[in-house]
């Protein structure tokens, strides 16, 4: 009899449990669904189309390699960033990665800040580009793939720039 109310205990537990894990799911869904409409119609503004993009927290870049156009979004709509970037108009692309070393007792902890593209224009009198893939005072502590993202990336835009990979990392003492 003990077997059996361990059983419907874990049944009901698993029920109460259940919406909350699907409702979860669809806002995520829904989310990166409005997120890759925003980057589609970004490009489809100057006539192109999304050939690759990529989807991660709460930000998107996609590329028309076709055309050579970038579009990027970070953030919640409210305080969203976005970018649309002729490529034949970038000089240069790389990836910046801003971080900082904590000195414990024994050891010392590189705490990466920020992962960022930046992208040179050609035009000297433009700033440069910098589109931002983590931030630690928004995404929280933990960088998970949004390093090799903006590696993959840089790649992907060297290519169409034709040129070779480059990382900077700027490292402070704290």
């Amino acid at each position: 009899m003990s077997t059996g109310m361990i059983v419907l205990s874990a049944v009901l537990v698993a029920l109460l449990f259940t919406p909350f894990i699907f409702f979860r799911d669809g806002k995520e869904k829904n989310r990166k669904k409005a997120l890759l409409a925003l980057l589609t119609e970004m490009a489809a503004a100057d006539g192109g189309h999304l050939s690759v993009h990529e989807l991660w927290n709460n930000a998107g870049i996609g590329m028309d390699a076709q055309n050579a156009f970038l579009v990027f979004a970070r953030g919640e709509e409210a305080q969203r960033q976005t970018a649309r970037i002729r490529l034949n108009q970038v000089k240069s692309c790389r990836v910046d990665v801003v971080s900082r070393t904590v000195e414990r007792k024994s050891d010392a902890v590189k705490i990466i800040e920020v992962v960022a593209l930046e992208l040179q224009m050609k035009q000297a009198r433009e700033t440069s580009k910098r589109l931002v893939f983590y931030d630690s005072e928004v995404d929280g502590f933990a960088v998970s793939n949004e390093l090799r993202l903006a590696e993959l990336w840089q790649t992907r835009i060297r290519e169409v720039l034709g040129s070779a990979p480059e990382r900077v990392a700027r490292t402070a003492v704290a």
